[in-house]
């Protein structure tokens, strides 16, 4: 048999370093959360080395072979100096895991075509294929376009497909040899929700549809995510978990049409996975900040005037309570969602519930974060509000192991540090 005929001993090796290499962003990313780059990475060499003297002494041999030495010298500098050093400053300076997954995949082919004369054929296509697993496809009506102006389109790892969730063939089309689905396509925003009712509740609901019934219709995806929201919790949500009876609000007010289009997309994600085996979960953020953000938010609107010294407009007497998530731990809580066994046939809360905060006190912080001279002015809100909305992460934690890393100041500081460059004042 082929399987006999493998060279194990020289396959364990590998298998360890793929284990390890994989592993290797995650302790990379814990480290930066506690140390310098440079901190870090001294640390990581010193490691290296003690494991590499332990070796050594083990097997009494210092130095590679004669003839070879050269060829590992170069080895480690492509991997030390061309990968290890970069990717975590890289990290420590925030480029965007697009580029940095394009590095990582790229890497190890580029060293193999460096220090190696003759490669096997089959190692050429096993890396080139990893590498094809990180093509990112995104299928967007651009309605919004936050992609096309932030440059995310032209990520080498990035495929851009204009059009519309609610055409299915389109659906079937960007989801051709995929395996795993994030599907966060809806009408979403307070007041955009409230001008277009009806069309928010169609494709919602419908393009939902039309993603779960593509994927059942592929047959080799490995998880769907369906983004849902916390707005499923109504008016007073604190401590709310997933077990938890959801609200739908009044009939005939607008306010909660999104919430009800959420809610019947979580019961059909969980219907596709019990009745087709189509691995689905949900996950509901609980209100998400940071850079990038587009369109409606408090955090957006209360940044953009405070750094230009305007006034900032808080609805009612702005006492409403809110648990506030920066977008990476909300990332960080649907990647795990989207490749751990225990998410599917599940639905998550994903927030912080650390930092909370009223909205008037909400203001007052950017205003003091952004040295900010900005007045702030009261109005009334003449539709319905959440008043309190507070997440019980419990599930998430014991589950998915999930747990947010930034608070409020900081995630405040880095957001306020993207929207001064982004206008030019830094």
């Amino acid at each position: 048999m082929f399987i006999q005929r493998l060279n194990w001993a020289a396959i364990g090796p590998t298998a360890l370093f793929v284990l390890l290499w994989s592993a290797g962003a995650i302790f990379s990313k814990w480290g930066l959360e506690h140390a310098s780059a440079f901190a870090f990475l001294l640390l990581r060499f010193v490691l290296a080395c003690a494991a590499l003297g332990l070796l050594a002494l083990t097997r009494r041999r210092w130095l590679p072979a004669r003839g070879t030495r050269k060829q590992v010298a170069l080895v480690g500098v492509l991997l030390t100096g061309g990968y290890t050093i970069f990717y975590l400053l890289s990290l420590d300076a925030g480029l965007t895991p697009g580029v940095l997954a394009t590095v990582l995949g790229v890497q190890p082919i580029l060293t193999l075509m460096l220090v190696e004369r003759r490669a096997n054929l089959l190692r050429v296509l096993g890396l080139l294929l990893a590498l094809g697993g990180l093509t990112l496809v995104v299928l967007d009506s651009l309605r919004r376009n936050a992609l096309q102006p932030l440059g995310l389109d032209q990520n080498p790892n990035v495929t851009l497909l204009e059009g519309d969730v609610m055409d299915y063939r389109m659906v079937q089309q960007a989801i051709q040899g995929c395996t795993h689905i994030v599907h966060l396509a809806s009408i979403a925003g307070v007041d955009t929700v409230m001008k277009n009712p009806v069309e928010t509740m169609r494709i919602n609901m419908l393009g939902t549809s039309n993603v779960l019934e593509a994927a059942v219709f592929a047959g080799n995806i490995e998880r769907v995510v369906d983004f849902s929201t916390s707005e499923v919790f109504g008016r007073h949500a604190f401590n709310v978990s997933e077990g938890d009876v959801t609200s739908l609000g009044a009939v005939g007010e607008a306010r909660w049409t999104y919430a009800v289009s959420k809610l019947a997309t979580e019961h059909l994600a969980f219907n596709y996975f019990k009745q087709y085996e189509l691995p689905t979960c949900s996950v509901r953020p609980f209100n998400i900040y940071g850079p990038m953000q587009v369109g409606e938010g408090a955090v957006h609107h209360f940044i953009v005037r405070a750094i230009n010294d305007e006034p900032i407009t808080v609805h009612n007497d702005g006492g409403q309570i809110r648990a506030w998530c920066y977008v990476d731990d909300i990332i960080d809580g649907t990647l795990t969602a989207l490749v751990h066994d225990d998410a599917r046939g599940h639905a998550f809360n994903i927030g912080n519930p650390r930092s909370t905060v009223t909205i008037y006190n909400l203001a007052l912080e950017i205003k003091r974060l952004c040295q900010s001279s900005s007045e702030i002015n009261f109005v009334e809100w003449p539709y319905p509000d959440v008043d309190l909305r507070i997440p019980n992460i419990d599930k998430a934690r014991k589950l998915l192991g999930f747990e947010p890393k930034v608070d409020l100041e900081d995630g405040l500081r880095r957001t306020i540090e993207w929207y001064r460059q982004k206008e030019g004042q830094s």
